[in-house]
């Protein structure tokens, strides 16, 4: 088996735990919002009140749970004793996080709606990771 370069010896480390600590707080906040229902009618994307587009919106709650629950404990994991274990959920916090973006984005093109607040705030889910695991992955020598 091949050797490996852990984030820790990168010079990218602290903007992996930087990135993933704004994503994974934002996107508990964004939950936390919507659940209140107190975001401002302005910024609402198109149909949000609309039950089929509603229930689309909450089908990403499960996925954004998951992504921001994996990444902080990778993050928390990562800079104790348990690197090893850390690095598994970061990865997978990424995976979880760029596939969000994804959906959303793709949704939005077959709707043909281009909001940009809506399309960047999902591009900065997708682009940030794909480069992050590009990276790591590009850093495990087989």
């Amino acid at each position: 088996m091949g050797s490996t370069t852990n984030w820790r010896e990168q010079r990218n480390w602290r903007f992996v735990c930087l990135y993933l600590l704004m994503v994974d707080i934002g996107l508990l906040v964004y939950w936390a919002v919507a659940i209140a229902d107190v975001l401002p009618a302005a910024w609402l994307f198109k149909g949000y009140r609309d039950p089929t587009i509603s229930a689309w919106n909450w089908s990403f709650l499960p996925l954004d749970l998951l992504a921001s629950v994996t990444g902080l404990a990778g993050v928390a994991c990562a800079r104790s004793e348990r690197q090893a274990l850390g690095e598994c959920l970061i990865l997978l916090s990424l995976c979880l996080t760029f596939c969000a973006g994804l959906m959303a984005l793709s949704f939005w093109a077959l709707t043909a709606d281009y909001d940009p607040s809506w399309w960047g705030a999902n591009a900065c889910l997708m682009v940030p990771s794909a480069l992050l695991l590009a990276v790591r992955l590009g850093g495990v020598r087989g």
